[in-house]
């Protein structure tokens, strides 16, 4: 989703140039619309929560603001954009120890 609302940010930016209106376009009602449809979303429900978990984690403020680390330096015509996203995977089923991490020499549980 993040993506799909840094691609409708850019196409605003095409347009307008001071931030603070891109923002406030960025999550009018319109342009909520055509996100969420751009997604495929039966309504906005799941959009709600998730720009909900976009503000707990800082990636959004509570003013609709995204923050700025998270949005590309793109520059007009650009015709590509990769977004990354790196994770740990926690696997329940290994048995816990008390071992200590050789990568961080942290204690692990």
């Amino acid at each position: 989703m993040l993506a799909a609302i840094l691609k409708k940010r850019y196409e605003l930016s095409l347009v307008i140039s001071d931030d603070d209106v891109i923002d406030t376009f960025l999550f009018s009602r319109e342009s909520k619309k055509e996100i969420i449809n751009d997604l495929g979303m039966k309504d906005g429900v799941m959009f709600s929560v998730t720009l909900a978990s976009f503000r707990a984690k800082g990636v959004l403020s509570e003013t609709n603001k995204l923050n700025k680390k998270y949005i590309p330096d793109m520059s007009r015509g650009t015709n590509r954009f990769d977004f990354i996203v790196v994770f740990d995977i926690k696997d329940n089923n290994v048995e816990k120890s008390n071992k200590t991490d050789s990568n961080t020499g942290s204690q692990r549980t």
